[in-house]
């Protein structure tokens, strides 16, 4: 499992790999700032992507996906606190079958904001 922190232009803020991802980034989010995850033969991941969030399961049927960072507007949907300062706690593991194929209501999953833009509403998660 890798997880990378891009800017805008998509160079390398930060880097962690392995089965398990339990790190902290230690520097203040910009605008376009994103995460980027992935893994061999991994689908459904169980992330926290910030200590104000809550943990939960994501379904990435290519074993990968990007979260855009949120900023203006949309920070106003999360808990306070939630991707500011310079103190960002990361937690990403594979989901147990438990985990992932049980039941759970996805309308409580922090990481699916829609925003409408031509008509078609689109998560800010991009499975890839």
């Amino acid at each position: 499992m890798k997880l990378r922190i891009l800017d805008k232009n998509n160079n390398e803020l930060f880097v962690k790999q392995g089965l398990k991802i339990d790190c902290t980034y230690e520097s203040e989010y910009s605008a376009g700032d994103k995460i980027y995850i992935s893994a061999n033969n991994c689908y459904f991941f169980k992330i926290q992507l910030d200590s104000a969030l809550k943990e939960t399961v994501v379904y990435a049927p290519s074993g990968s996906f990007e979260y855009r960072i949120p900023t203006e507007v949309l920070e106003r949907i999360y808990e306070e606190g939630a991707f500011a300062g310079t103190e960002h706690r990361i937690r990403i593991s594979e989901a147990t079958d438990e985990e992932a194929y049980g039941e759970r209501n996805i309308s409580l999953n922090p990481y699916e904001t829609c925003k409408v833009k031509k008509d078609v509403i689109r998560t800010h998660m991009r499975i890839m």
